[in-house]
Parts: structure tokens; sequence; C-alpha cells
């Protein structure tokens, strides 16, 4: 029996399969890349959150702050935030406890509204920045100075990201020209739990001196830490209100 010569085979030709291939390739790689995003906007708010428990908990160990005998009265414990946005130590911080060289409360610097001012002393309400860091947890016997603490809060790390230490704008001066600050500590306040910021130099911030005291500024500024993935996806703020420590999570606009 002859084969009819009218009769072809069925099948796909090179072209078609090589557009079918094409197809594949595009909608795994567009599959791969909606993936990787959703991993970033994951590992972004994970760290976000995680970061925003551990502010809140030593906001509380600094108001339950426990001292041990002999030990002088500390100002607060605070956070270091200034290695935060160095790519080797993206998104880190160090814990701090801040002590009064004082053996009491009840001195003049202890109790001021502003933790380490002296009225009509200049310049006493910073950070003792450039007095030598100590490690330990004690303030025993050290007098003024600056404690890291060898206790580790978060160890979770974000996604590559540009991560910054920054506040809205603010001036220290009433009358003088606003101008954005580049924080680099927040320090709360011991029994109180306060919120009080400072500069990458120590300096404190929202504050004014008036007729020996230091006063709250008209505006005050809130520390916020912009976390923005360099892989796209939506960057988040978290906000740290002055004085009342409140912290809220906003997504960059």
């Amino acid at each position: 029996m002859l084969l009819s010569r009218n009769r072809g085979y069925r099948a796909f030709t090179l072209i078609e399969m090589l557009i079918v291939i094409a197809i594949i390739i595009i909608l795994g790689t567009l599959s791969l890349a909606a993936y990787q995003r959703m991993q970033v906007v994951m590992r972004t708010n994970e760290y976000i959150n995680s970061l925003e428990q551990d502010i809140r908990k030593i906001q509380r160990d600094a108001m339950l702050l426990d001292r041990k005998q002999g030990e002088g009265w500390p100002f607060g414990i605070g956070i270091d935030f200034r290695d935060m946005g160095k790519e080797n130590s993206l998104g880190s911080y160090k814990v701090f406890k801040w002590c009064s060289g004082e053996a009491e409360y009840g001195g003049s610097r202890t109790t001021s509204s502003v933790p380490g001012y002296a009225k009509n002393e200049s310049g006493t309400q910073n950070l003792p920045a450039s007095m030598k860091w100590r490690e330990g947890d004690s303030c025993a016997s050290f007098g003024e100075t600056l404690l890291r603490l060898p206790i580790r809060y978060l160890d979770l790390k974000p996604p590559k990201s540009t991560i910054t230490v920054h506040n809205t704008v603010v001036t220290n001066r009433e009358g003088g020209t606003p101008r954005p600050t580049e924080l680099g500590f927040v320090l709360f306040e011991s029994v109180t739990g306060k919120a009080f910021f400072y500069d990458t130099s120590g300096k404190l911030i929202n504050y004014q001196a008036r007729s020996g005291n230091m006063e709250l500024v008209g505006n005050p500024a809130h520390l916020i830490i912009t976390v923005k993935p360099l892989r796209g996806g939506v960057g988040k703020n978290l906000t740290i209100e002055n004085i009342s420590g409140r912290m809220e999570i906003k997504a960059n606009e």
C-alpha cells in the first residue's frame, strides 16, 4: 500500500521551539525577580520590626535599671547608632550606660530636666564623647564615663541597604535657620525612660540654654532610622519621638 504524497508530518519548527523557550525564560526571569523583591521586603520588615522591639526593650531596661552595690547613679542606658550605616557593620549598634560619677541621686546634675546638666555650667549636658569608653556593666569607681555594655540585642542583619540615622529639620537656637542633623545617639533616662537625642559628636539636640536652664525648643525633632534596600522594594522609616520615646514604623515616601 502506497502512502499519499500529500500527507504531511505534524511537528514544531525550530523557530517555534525557540519562541517557546524564550517565553519560558522571560516568565522564569520575571518570577525570580518578583521572588527576590519579596524576599527583600520580608527581610526589611523583619529587621525593622526586630529593631523596634529591641529599642523598646532597651528603654524598658533603663526604666527598671538595677543598681549594683557600690555603684554610682547612672543617667540612663543609650544606643550608639554611629556605625549602623557602615558597610562592614550594616544595621548594627552598641548599647551603653552613662554613669554620672555621683554616688546618689539628688545633685543638680541628676535632678535637672536634662541628664548631666548643672545650672550655669556650659557643655555639661552633652555626652562625654571625648572621654575613654570603658567595657563593663558597673558604674562603680569609674566616675563619669560611658560604659559599653557586654550585651547583644539585635543579631538580625538587614538586606543590602542604605541606612541613615537622622532627624526632622530642627534648630537649637531660637530664630536660627533650621538644619538637618546627623544623629548618633539616643539616651533613655533611668527611671523615667525619657528619650534624649545627641548628634554624632555627642551634642544634645532639641534643647537650648536660657537663663541658666536647659529648655525644650518649640518644635523638637524626632530621631528617624531610614532603611532603603538597594535591590528595590519598599523601604521603611522607624521614628523615635523626643521625650516619650514612642515609636512608629512607616513606609518610605
